[in-house]
Parts: structure tokens; C-alpha cells; sequence
């Protein structure tokens, strides 16, 4: 056997520059047997390809099948839950009440129609006297601010703990 030409015909078969003339000489080359073993995985690519050229066909009246089920007509009526109609409801009546709420601030009211303290008024003047009094009350909202939010980034470990848990069983 000249594996010479077998070598050639792979190797134009490979960059794909073979002709169909010459990838059915190659087909009939790798079908024989008693191939040495660097050529078995690719006989048998090339077996599967023969087998799965000869089994995949439609068959005889296939289109007209397809064409007819397609045409059927099938009307149907797309019925959506009562809970879903709901949750659009509220979701817009929440959106009304946000954005109500939001116009009437801007426009200087409170909730109940009436004329609100301008901001500008507000805080014109000082709520402490004393200095060091406004940096004690100022050093302990943020005290207790810093807590809040300290408080928050350990539930987000415990969550990004989760995650990692989660993506390990997504691997396996």
C-alpha cells in the first residue's frame, strides 16, 4: 500500500484543498484494510461520514407532510393568569404613586397639597450652637452609619459563599 499518497491526500484533504475526485480516492484508500494505526482515527471519521450520509434521509413526501402541518390552521387563545394581570397593575400603580410623589416634592408640597418650607429656608440656619456639639452628633451618625453598612457587607459574603457553592455544583 502507498502511504506516501495517503500522506499527500491528507494532507491536501486537511487544508482543504482536495477535489471530490480525490477525497474518493482518499475514502477508498482509508477503507482498506490492515491500515497502520496513525490512520485508523481517520478511517473511522471517515466511515461515520459515509454512514451518516447514507442514514440521514427525509424520506418521500416529507416537504408535503411539513407544508400541511404548517398550514393547519390553529387558532388558539392565549390566556394569562389572573395573578400576572395583578402584578402589572400594582407595578403601575406603585410607578403612579413614585412619580406623583416626586412632582409634588419638586414642586414645593408635602403629600397633603400643602406649601412645604423651601430647602433653601431649611437649612439656612444652624441646628447647633455649639461647634463641637454638630462634630459629636455628626461623628455618631456616621458611626452608626459605617455599623449599618458593615452589617450589609457580611450578608454579601454569606452570599457570595453561596455563589461560589453553587457554581461548584454547576462544574460537576
Amino acid at each position: 500500500m502507498d502511504y506516501n499518497e495517503i500522506n499527500k491526500l491528507l494532507e491536501k484533504y486537511w487544508n482543504a484543498e482536495t477535489s471530490p475526485a480525490e477525497e474518493k480516492k482518499l475514502r477508498a484508500l482509508l477503507s482498506k484494510p490492515n491500515l497502520p494505526p496513525k490512520y485508523k482515527e481517520t478511517a473511522e471519521m471517515f466511515r461515520f461520514f459515509n454512514s451518516e450520509k447514507k442514514g440521514n434521509t427525509l424520506g418521500k413526501g416529507f416537504d408535503e407532510k411539513l407544508i400541511n402541518k404548517l398550514s393547519e390552521d390553529k387558532s388558539t387563545v392565549k390566556v394569562i393568569p389572573v395573578w400576572k394581570r395583578y402584578s402589572v397593575a400594582a407595578s403601575v400603580a406603585i410607578l403612579f404613586t413614585i412619580g406623583a410623589a416626586l412632582y409634588f416634592q419638586h414642586q414645593g408640597f408635602d403629600l397633603e397639597g400643602q406649601p412645604k418650607m423651601s430647602m433653601t429656608n431649611a437649612y439656612a440656619e444652624d441646628t447647633f450652637d455649639n461647634p463641637q456639639e454638630a462634630f459629636e452628633h455628626t461623628k455618631k451618625t456616621l458611626l452608626m452609619l459605617s455599623a449599618r453598612l458593615e452589617k450589609g457587607s457580611s450578608q454579601i459574603s454569606k452570599i457570595e459563599k453561596l455563589n461560589d457553592a453553587q457554581s461548584k455544583i454547576k462544574e460537576q
